[in-house]
């Protein structure tokens, strides 16, 4: 029977994808995913499908599960070791320039978007601590990142360790964020959200 044929390889790449993101119950229902977002957009796909993409949404909306930082210079996905921090999840490394995306998750969610929310400011703050000792990208959209279950990155992976917020700030200095009367704080949803705001 036709219908009972299963492909080894999606099997295969179920089975990869499920140990690197550690659950795909992690990952959104339909994810954003996108072969090249820059030149091609970004469409919302069934898991297994989104999981074929080069690019793939790692957070559902109005929740945070990991820390994705873009560090954009040849070797990149291994610039946490050069700063001094803790081993991520894992790093994607484009095998064309070497940047790469470095990948952190926690351990509980941290729901909302509003920076009133102190788990939210907490995250923001932790985030800019991470993002500053890495050198990684300020205007980096944090909305779709590099697939570590698809062949066209060099990955490396980390430890299967969530990380609570507390443990990532261990390791910086944690900076004081002042969000001025008339300055828009950026709360990592997009460049549209920031320079509407």
């Amino acid at each position: 029977n036709t219908d009972q044929l299963v492909n080894v390889d999606d099997v295969v790449g179920t089975m990869l994808a499920e140990e690197i993101f550690i659950s795909l119950d992690r990952l959104p229902r339909k994810p954003s995913c996108s072969t090249d977002p820059k030149q091609h957009g970004i469409w919302a796909r069934a898991r297994s499908s989104a999981l074929k993409h080069e690019y793939i949404q790692l957070d559902p909306p109005g929740v945070r599960l990991w820390m994705v930082f873009d560090v954009d210079r040849p070797a990149g996905g291994l610039e946490w070791q050069s700063a001094g921090l803790p081993p991520p999840a894992w790093s994607c490394t484009n095998r064309d320039n070497g940047h790469g995306h470095i990948v952190y998750g926690l351990s509980a969610p941290v729901v909302g978007r509003d920076l009133a929310n102190r788990p939210v400011r907490y995250y923001e703050v932790v985030y800019e601590a991470y993002r500053t000792r890495l050198g990684a990208d300020p205007a980096y959209a944090r909305v779709i990142t590099k697939n570590p279950a698809h062949a066209q990155w060099l990955v490396e992976r980390g430890p299967s360790k969530l990380w609570t917020l507390g443990e990532l700030a261990d390791y910086v200095t944690l900076p004081r964020l002042q969000f001025r009367p008339g300055q828009a704080p950026k709360g990592g949803l997009g460049r549209n959200c920031d320079t509407f705001d």
